[in-house]
């Protein structure tokens, strides 16, 4: 991946390729962790930027979701009740949101950045199955994928 650049031309980057997924048959599209802000990750401390940024990033993959019928999973962060949240969320095929995860185990240095972690393992029942999360850390417990798996979930979802 092409690390250089600012966040709308990572964004563009992201896009094309989720399209050459799609056009090679895929029905699901997730993108990779903080990729968009490997040049400016204090963004998500300048708040009112950040949502803005966010929001227009949201819209992008809404759009691509409904225009091509299929389900685009994000990877951002978001600010909530003055939280950041290291986060994943589901649009459907329609471009509606349906379902966000916030990861739960955070590293060393997301909890020095002030960031804080989920409490939920939430499953997402889509049309072709189960689906949930695991983001970065999470992965390092298998109580996570054993919890999720007694919750009827089939595939995991790595951004």
């Amino acid at each position: 991946m092409k690390l250089g650049g600012n966040i709308r031309q990572k964004w563009s980057h992201l896009s094309d390729l989720a399209l050459r997924c799609i056009e090679d048959g895929a029905d699901l599209v997730f993108f990779p962790e903080a990729y968009q802000y490997t040049q400016d990750m204090d963004i998500i401390h300048r708040t009112s930027e950040f949502l803005e940024t966010a929001a227009e990033w949201k819209e992008t993959c809404m759009s691509l979701a409904k225009k091509h019928g299929v389900y685009i999973v994000p990877w951002d962060y978001e600010i909530k009740d003055g939280k950041i949240f290291n986060m994943s969320y589901i649009i459907d095929r329609c471009g509606n949101e349906i379902g966000s995860y916030r990861k739960v185990h955070l590293t060393y240095s997301e909890l020095k950045s002030g960031l804080s972690n989920g409490t939920e393992f939430p499953v997402f029942d889509l049309d072709f199955g189960k689906v949930w999360f695991m983001i970065c850390c999470d992965n390092y417990f298998p109580e996570t994928a054993r919890v999720l798996g007694t919750q009827g979930a089939k595939l995991v979802l790595y951004p």
